[in-house]
């Protein structure tokens, strides 16, 4: 999945911003489609579950309840 033009900024630009720690559990053969994913791509899981993260939430900020 390449971020399409106009589309949530790229992993690489919100490495300034501050992060936070997510875990979540997900089902074994999602995690090793992902990790399978992520090795032919040469990237990591993380930037992975981020760039889907962008496309599904998008570039809009949500408001903290």
């Amino acid at each position: 999945m390449v971020a399409a033009a106009g589309s949530a900024a790229p992993y690489s630009q919100i490495d300034d911003a501050p992060m936070k720690r997510l875990n979540v559990e997900i089902p074994e053969n999602m995690h090793r489609r992902l990790k399978t994913m992520a090795a032919m791509r040469g990237v990591t899981a993380k930037s992975i579950v981020v760039e889907l993260l962008q496309e599904r939430l998008g570039r809009q900020e949500i408001p903290a309840i």
